[in-house]
């Protein structure tokens, strides 16, 4: 049982379309968690060197991009008003 294909098509489920992208929301940062459509992702989750998550940025939206190992954090989502 691979448990990372099994949340990758749990995750990707709902749209009719498959998406590479997702977002999700940044929910602890020790250890680092992303919780996306209700998941809580602690592992496989991958970020730019130097990145700094801090105690302020819970609760900020994160984008999301699929990988190979589980999941890069582009970074924190900003816009996207009409």
């Amino acid at each position: 049982m691979n448990v990372y294909s099994e949340l990758l098509e749990l995750l990707l489920r709902s749209p009719e379309v498959a998406t590479e992208g997702l977002f999700g929301t940044l929910t602890s940062i020790s250890p680092l968690t992303v919780t996306v459509r209700g998941t809580k992702l602690t592992e496989g989750l991958f970020y730019p060197a130097g990145t700094v998550f801090r105690k302020e940025d819970i609760g900020r939206e994160v984008a999301l991009l699929l990988c190979e190992e589980g999941f890069w954090i582009l970074g924190f989502v900003g816009g996207g008003g009409a």
